[in-house]
């Protein structure tokens, strides 16, 4: 790295945990939600807007 920078990715562990486990974490926590939701349908939703403070949504409806 260049002048000593250090480039620290603390989101990307968090990012692939929600995407390979969030199916079972609804199932398992919010069961009754889960059975409404279309696993098999694309989703549009972006991880990475998340947490801006924007105000703004992060999925596509």
């Amino acid at each position: 790295m260049e002048g000593g920078e250090q480039n620290d990715d603390y989101d990307s562990p968090w990012k692939d945990a929600i995407t390979r486990y969030l199916p079972e974490f609804m199932a398992f926590y919010f069961s009754n939600a889960d059975a409404e939701i279309d696993w098999n349908r694309p989703h549009g939703c972006s991880i990475s807007g998340a947490g801006t403070g924007s105000g703004s949504s992060i999925c596509s409806r």
